[in-house]
């Protein structure tokens, strides 16, 4: 037993001694050394996520990269930094159904305006359509009864002079006959009888004149409508 105790004696000094002085192995390629007194973390984490440290390190408060800076006072400012973090962990996981709710609602309301806004864009063009056909029909409307109205003027001048005429013709055929009445009269041919022989004649042709010219006027007007 004893020759066992001394035995692992001497491997664990061995060991001590060994981990204390530097693996110096040598080879054909070249020298190969580990120094395990001057190895720090900045040694260890490659470059690229050194600025991703950093920014840990100024959360918490203490510089991961350099332990020979850390004090008792920094590692308990750190684990209180961290329970704020737990913390922060459980309201996230609170908030973040509601940050997703209102997310949501805003893509949801987005696509209602969209789809608003084509419907309207798609009614607009439909009244602004009909729109123009009304007013098409409109002034499609006013021209034919510019030309109508036209028309109309052209037959009533033309139911006018033709009035004109007759009217002209009768009266110059009246006035013949009265002169020729009148010159009965002057002659010295009048008697009673021949009196009221004249005003009856005189009376009958007047009549017959106006009889004739309302049934002018009724053929003039009615004369177009008769030809449709």
């Amino acid at each position: 037993m004893e020759f066992k105790s001394k035995k692992s004696t001497n491997n664990s000094s061995a060991i001590t001694k060994s981990q204390s002085t530097a693996i110096t192995p040598t080879s054909q390629a070249g020298t190969f050394k580990i120094n395990t007194q001057t190895l720090s973390t900045k040694d260890v984490v490659p470059e690229a996520m050194k600025p991703m440290i950093a920014e840990i390190s100024q959360g918490l408060g203490v510089d991961i990269l350099d332990p020979s800076a850390w004090t008792q006072e920094g590692i308990i400012e750190a684990k209180k930094r961290a329970s704020q973090l737990d913390e922060k962990l459980i309201q996230m996981k609170e908030l973040k159904p509601c940050v997703m709710k209102f997310l949501s609602f805003q893509v949801n309301f987005a696509e209602f305006e969209s789809e608003i806004a084509v419907e309207t864009l798609k009614a607009k063009s439909k009244i602004d359509a009909a729109q123009a056909k009304a007013f098409v029909a409109y002034y499609r409307y006013l021209r034919k009864a510019a030309n109508l109205e036209k028309r109309v003027k052209q037959q009533q001048q033309i139911i006018d002079a033709a009035y004109n005429a007759f009217e002209s013709v009768q009266d110059a055929r009246h006035n013949a006959i009265l002169a020729g009445l009148n010159q009965q009269a002057r002659l010295g041919t009048q008697t009673a009888e021949h009196t009221d022989n004249l005003k009856q004649q005189r009376q009958q042709i007047l009549n017959d004149r106006k009889n004739k010219l309302q049934e002018m006027k009724h053929q003039l007007k009615t004369a177009h409508l008769a030809s449709n």
